[in-house]
């Protein structure tokens, strides 16, 4: 890691380059503490190998201070352990675990005598485990895997970065391209141009950081009570635009979103003790996730619910770490509901049926993929399905397997539902969010 952040011929790491090196690393460290153990070092912008262990070792003996600071604040009954929910609330508020499947997966692997709760040496082995995994499930952590080796294209090679954004929308993250590029700025910090899997683990997990700092904005302005108002200054200091209320809601959602895609590695999130207790009215959910760019429909929203969240804490609402659970859950399921992934494998086995040329390898090539688009009203020309076939097909075969097939299926209507949205506010009325019935036809 040395290596890789140094430069000259000292090879010595800029002390600038310290805070983007620790997040390297899995470290989740706040900007001032690293500037206080700098400024206690050296009065120089660089730092010799020696000098580098040495800081990491004072960052060390830091970072635990803090860490038992932040575990007694979260122990709200101070009785020395934290529950589950007081685990959780904790780990995301610092950035390790993003979902509440992350935390009770970790905390199986380190509550060895099964009691539910952890101490505080328990909480330390916890938040390592989360920085080695980088806050990905062993599914997750698996399917990443095999994506990067399929797209890496050889054995001997790491991945060009160049295919970075194929696997940002494979996956289905809405993250701008200047976001992408400032996170990329930082993990490839060497120029390289490739990266290994740990490498693309990080810029996954940065993904779902811009998300969750994206999230918590919005919903604070669904919201005027004091936990939002203090979500909203704490934005307000690091430059982030609001949604505006009411009709102008609608016409700002794009430049708001603009305002937030230059990524930068920094204190990220709302300050600790805030985003946790931050709540969503159910009948805003739709909103803010088309204000994040998702297009879902109301079927898919009440069959998440009802199947993940019968248990919510609020009957009325979801606090933001649900929301986290429900982003995750809503991505699973690529934005349809359990009956339209029925009427899709209904059909893409169809096409198998009585596919011409005899094919009964559970995939599509182009032309039947074309025939199947068809089905669904969607009308491609032979080129244009093959470069969508080259979009999701990661190993080169020039089919379609199932999972593939409904990637795809996702991306035709978020780019329906994008180009909807568009038209609406351009049709849209100037003081209400409305459109007249003579522009609808236009649509």
């Amino acid at each position: 890691v040395f290596m890789k952040f140094s430069s000259g011929d000292d090879r010595e790491v800029r002390t600038e380059d310290l805070y983007g090196l620790l997040h390297y690393l899995g470290a989740r460290p706040r900007q001032s503490v690293v500037e206080d153990i700098v400024n206690g070092m050296t009065r120089y912008a660089s730092l010799s190998y020696q000098e580098f262990m040495d800081f990491l070792r004072r960052y060390r003996e830091q970072d635990i201070k803090e860490l038992r600071k932040q575990f007694e604040a979260a122990d709200k009954d101070h009785n020395g352990f934290l529950d589950p929910q007081e685990l959780h609330v904790l780990l995301l508020e610092l950035g390790y675990s993003p979902t509440g499947a992350v935390t009770r997966e970790a905390l199986a692997e380190i509550d060895k005598d099964k009691s539910g709760t952890v101490e505080f040496h328990e909480f330390e082995q916890l938040r390592e485990h989360l920085r080695k995994t980088r806050g990905f499930l062993k599914e997750e952590a698996r399917e990443l895997k095999e994506i990067y080796m399929r797209a890496k294209g050889g054995a001997e090679v790491e991945m060009s970065i160049d295919q970075v954004e194929r696997i940002k929308t494979y996956l289905g993250y809405i993250v701008p391209a200047e976001a992408v590029e400032s996170i990329l700025k930082t993990i490839d910090s060497d120029g390289s141009g490739a990266l290994n899997f740990d490498e693309l683990l990080q810029l996954v997990r940065c993904f779902q950081d811009w998300e969750f700092e994206t999230m918590c904005s919005i919903i604070a302005t669904f919201s005027e009570d004091t936990v939002a108002k203090a979500v909203l200054a704490f934005l307000d200091k690091r430059g982030w635009r609001h949604r505006p209320r009411g009709a102008d809601a609608v016409r700002h959602s794009e430049a708001r979103r603009a305002s937030m895609s230059r990524y930068e590695l920094g204190d990220h999130g709302p300050p600790p003790g805030v985003a946790a207790y931050q709540k969503l009215s159910l009948r805003h959910i739709g909103a803010v996730l088309v204000e994040m760019g998702y297009y879902p429909s109301d079927e898919v929203i009440e069959e998440i619910l009802t199947t993940h969240f019968a248990q919510r804490r609020y009957p009325n609402a979801l606090s933001v770490p649900e929301m986290c659970d429900f982003l995750r859950a809503y991505r699973l399921t690529e934005g349809f509901t359990a009956a339209q992934i029925r009427e899709l494998e209904e059909t893409f086995q169809r096409e198998q049926a009585v596919s011409v040329a005899g094919d009964n390898d559970d995939t599509l090539d182009a032309l039947e993929l074309g025939r199947v688009l068809r089905w669904f009203g969607i009308s491609q020309t032979l080129q244009q399905i093959r470069r969508f076939i080259e979009e999701v097909d990661f190993d080169g075969k020039h089919q379609l397997e199932f999972h593939e097939f409904v990637k795809l299926m996702r991306q035709f209507y978020q780019e329906e539902g994008k180009m909807v949205r568009e038209k609406f506010i351009h049709f849209r009325m100037s003081t209400e969010d409305s459109i007249k019935r003579s522009s609808v036809s236009p649509l």
